[in-house]
């Protein structure tokens, strides 16, 4: 079965469509590989541009404060 069909976007649809049942789920879920500790934790700042971060938070792109820093 292809992986995206587990993709958390479309996963309830197509359990409820029958097109995964549940013992699919719980068997994908059991093939994963546990990430624990193999991981970078990451700010939003260290991975998003900054324009993004700003239009985010509300700040206009030529914030003068942003400027002086």
């Amino acid at each position: 079965m292809e992986n995206w069909k587990f993709d958390l976007r479309v996963l309830e649809r197509f359990l409820q469509c029958g097109e995964i049942t549940e013992k699919d789920y719980q068997s994908f879920l059991r093939q994963l590989e546990d990430l624990e500790g193999k991981y970078e934790e990451s700010t939003l700042e260290e991975l998003l541009p900054k324009g993004l971060i700003n239009k985010m938070v509300g700040k206009a792109e030529s914030d003068p404060e942003e400027k002086e820093s």
